[in-house]
């Protein structure tokens, strides 16, 4: 498929495969391939199906390498329910096609796995999964009792968008 340095044909014979899927939050899937896909099947969303939940209603990349995908959903995945993707019809860019593959996934409803003190007046959370942006810095989504009241700063990581940083004007006490 490829041109090499001394312009002859240097054909990619080597087969794609799905190498991971993940869930990003209750309506998106994140599909790894082995190497880059095609556009044109790789956007297809009737080649992608949750068995009894229905096609994607969008595809996007995530990276310049075209080897990953995020999947959209209109309707939300339920709750632990384990679900299996099938991924037909893909391929990369030199026509090697991927064996049909069905893959299991399972969502769980988001929720914070620990909270950490920082520092007098500042907490970080880990949320279970990805956070979305505009929910997660909402200061009003967030409320210490005592009398601390919400957080006049919210800031969500740039290298881990489940991590969110908490900052308070008021200090926590012991006890």
């Amino acid at each position: 498929c490829r041109v090499n340095s001394v312009y002859k044909i240097n054909p990619d014979t080597v087969g794609i495969d799905v190498m991971n899927v993940s869930v990003r939050n209750s309506k998106r899937l994140t599909v790894q391939f082995s190497k880059g896909i095609s556009l044109e099947s790789g956007f297809d969303v009737t080649n992608y199906n949750v068995k009894g939940f229905g096609n994607p209603v969008s595809v996007s990349l995530v990276d310049t390498s075209y080897s990953t995908v995020n999947l959209f959903f209109s309707q939300q995945f339920t709750d632990e329910q384990q679900y299996t993707l099938e991924i037909k019809n893909v391929y990369d860019n030199c026509g090697n096609k991927i064996p049909d593959t069905e893959m299991d996934f399972t969502w769980y409803l988001l929720y914070p796995e620990y909270v950490w003190v920082l520092n007098k007046n500042q907490l970080q959370l880990k949320f279970s999964e990805e956070v979305d942006y505009a929910s997660a810095i909402d200061e009003t989504n967030y409320i210490v009792d005592n009398l601390i009241g919400s957080p006049n700063s919210v800031v969500r990581g740039t290298s881990d968008p489940s991590v969110i940083y908490l900052q308070f004007s008021l200090d926590f006490t012991d006890g």
